[in-house]
């Protein structure tokens, strides 16, 4: 018994049907397969993931751990990491190339979060819910933190810009907390389900190269549209 859902509803159908017409065999062997497939779906599943899955956890926990902590300097903006970037860009603290250089770290890691809980939460979906993971899949789940970082800085580019109206001027103070968790949360959520970005992706491209609209078949031959 695998706990399958489907299986009793599926075999009573194929009984059903070699009952009231015997002639219809072909459609309940079909059943019947689909039952045998979705049996060894779960066992490779279960087979698979249990091999795989904790090593998937460990390296998208420790992901988490790192941005995590980053995040957090940078969202409340500490003293010491800002010290630290105004060094290495040479220029002062106070300076606003520092506070730019500030946001846009800070957007990477809370990109990165995104798409390392969307890593995990995919993973508990499909080994318990679904039960029907693919090794093929692990690809996905090893680069999710990366994308999710180069989303994060998309989203940075994207507020910058100011194609996307929200506050993402680098300011100082315990009042700009909340400013700052503004372009946080985006970057989260364009980390997490990134189809986000790429609709403000196409949104821009179609502002700036729209797409020519195609003549009215119609018009062009002379013919009445009804």
């Amino acid at each position: 018994d695998w706990r399958i859902k489907e299986s009793p509803f599926v075999n009573r159908k194929a009984r059903i049907i070699l009952l009231k017409d015997p002639e219809q065999f072909a459609e309940a062997e079909y059943y019947v397969r689909q039952v045998q497939a979705r049996v060894h779906q779960v066992r490779q599943s279960n087979e698979e993931g249990g091999h795989f899955w904790p090593r998937i956890l460990i390296y998208q926990t420790g992901w988490l751990a790192v941005l995590s902590i980053i995040a957090l300097i940078t969202t409340v903006n500490g003293a010491a990491f800002v010290g630290w970037i105004a060094f290495l860009l040479g220029v002062p603290p106070a300076s606003a190339s520092v506070g730019w250089a500030v946001l846009f770290i800070s957007t990477l890691a809370w990109g990165g979060i995104g798409g390392a809980t969307a890593a995990m939460w995919s993973l508990y979906y499909h080994i318990s819910v679904q039960r029907d993971y693919e090794p093929i899949e692990n690809l996905w789940y090893y680069t999710q933190p990366l994308i999710g970082m180069v989303l994060g800085g998309i989203v940075f580019l994207i507020m910058g810009s100011g194609f996307l109206i929200v506050q993402a001027t680098p300011t100082a103070g315990d009042a700009a907390i909340g400013a700052r968790l503004v372009p946080a949360v985006i970057a989260v959520i364009a980390g997490f389900r990134q189809t986000v970005v790429l609709d403000m992706i196409e949104r821009i491209v179609g502002l700036i190269a729209p797409t020519p609209k195609e003549p009215d078949s119609g018009a062009s031959t002379g013919e009445l549209s009804i």
